[in-house]
């Protein structure tokens, strides 16, 4: 098992889509680096409102980003 409750294995790719009104991509994006929830160079996935687009947590680097219409997906990886 790895570190993850219940002997789960670290994931490679998660995709992050709270309700954006709610600002919970930082804080959610915190808690995946503080628990090892990513395997090494994994990425992680936001989507999130194009004219608000949050602020990338100091323990994630953006590799790219994409505006669809209203929605922007955002790259990132653990820095």
């Amino acid at each position: 098992g790895g570190p993850l409750s219940g002997g789960q294995d670290p994931f490679d790719l998660i995709y992050l889509d709270p309700p954006w009104p709610a600002g919970l991509h930082g804080p959610i994006s915190e808690a995946v680096a503080r628990g090892g929830w990513l395997n090494p160079g994994g990425k992680l996935i936001w989507e999130c409102p194009s004219d608000q687009m949050p602020d990338i947590p100091e323990s994630w680097t953006l590799i790219d980003q994409r505006r669809y219409g209203s929605s922007t997906v955002a790259l990132l990886t653990a820095s």
